[in-house]
């Protein structure tokens, strides 16, 4: 099988490592780090890794031994490639969204009906940028197919497709009228295609602006896809800092008034949001026992988890699986 190496790995790339053996045509034998950041210690309790695994600050050294390498910076991809040092940039894998077929799209639109989906359909929101929305959709995926569902799933990442996940096209130029109309239809003919059990889907961006800088298009995505779908189960990941009994009150007014949907689970992401004034956001990373302490003041009044707590994240996942098993068969 064709090797793969990840750069630059930090800790919120962690479910590449969780969930490495869902990789598809590659398998991951190397993390590659900026200097100055250590992840040994964080990588030990992953024992699916493969035994010639291997950690390291040196991207020359490791790429010449791997077939592939998929490049996570958030930066211009091309012309931070084109600075790497002598590196075969064949081995760049390149995942980009398809672009809308104009003749498929004026079809959609023309004909103005919306499909009905007779498959349960997981949502996954996020408060914002950088919930670990990604992570919750891996976990999902990987809990429903080992408990024989036939799974289709959306995701939020460009790359999702390294994970055996599809990724919907650039839709960001069209009107909302005709994004719903499109969702729709591109995912129902997914659905006719593979005949799932449950679709997962991933909603990019957040639910609503922030403030005037971190406007998160003002949560048109969330609006679309919602309104596209109908999910039958919600999950919101939120931030740490924000996971109050008074903010999950007026978001479920909000997913109820504004999306339509009622909000079944909420997820309390390890990342704080910290405003800036007149300027973007900065995301922090907490430890887990801040998370931790999150949850245990909203355990009372929601269903509320964390994707590193294994024993909480079951019970919620089983109690999906148990709302699904009622409407779907387990294959």
């Amino acid at each position: 099988m064709s090797k793969l190496l990840i750069y630059p790995y930090t800790e919120e790339h962690e479910y590449f490592l969780k969930h490495s053996s869902m990789i598809v045509d590659f398998e991951l034998t190397s993390i590659v780090t900026d200097k100055g950041y250590s992840a040994n210690s964080k990588i030990i309790r992953w024992a699916n890794l493969p035994k010639h695994f291997v950690i390291s600050t040196s991207l020359y050294d490791d790429a010449c031994k791997c077939d592939g390498i998929l490049y996570l910076s958030k930066a211009e991809d091309n012309e931070c490639i084109n600075t790497l040092p002598n590196i075969d940039k064949k081995k760049f894998l390149k995942f980009e969204r398809k672009k809308i077929d104009n003749n498929t799209l004026n079809d959609i639109t023309k004909d103005k009906k919306m499909r009905l989906m007779n498959i349960p359909i997981i949502t996954v929101y996020g408060q914002g940028e950088n919930t670990q929305k990604f992570d919750i959709q891996l976990d999902l995926r990987a809990r429903l197919i080992e408990d024989g569902y036939r799974v289709l799933s959306f995701g939020t990442k460009d790359y999702s497709g390294i994970f055996g996940m599809e990724v919907l096209p650039d839709y960001s130029n069209l009107p909302l009228w005709k994004k719903v109309l499109f969702i729709n239809e591109y995912v129902y003919s997914f659905a006719r295609k593979d005949n799932p059990d449950v679709i997962i889907l991933g909603v990019p961006g957040g639910i609503m602006p922030a403030n005037k800088v971190d406007f998160q298009y003002f949560g048109e995505d969330s609006l679309a896809l919602t309104m596209a779908i109908e999910p039958d189960i919600t999950i919101l990941s939120v931030y740490e800092n924000l996971a109050s009994y008074e903010t999950i009150s007026e978001t479920e007014k909000f997913f109820k008034y504004r999306l339509g949907a009622k909000l079944d689970i909420v997820h309390v992401s390890n990342t704080r949001y910290m405003p800036q004034e007149n300027k973007n956001p900065i995301y922090l990373r907490v430890k887990e026992s801040h998370v931790f302490n999150r949850i245990n003041k909203l355990s009372r009044t929601h269903k509320s988890f964390i994707c590193s707590d294994c024993e909480k994240s079951k019970a919620v996942y089983s109690r999906i699986i148990e709302k699904l098993s009622s409407n779907v068969p387990v294959v």
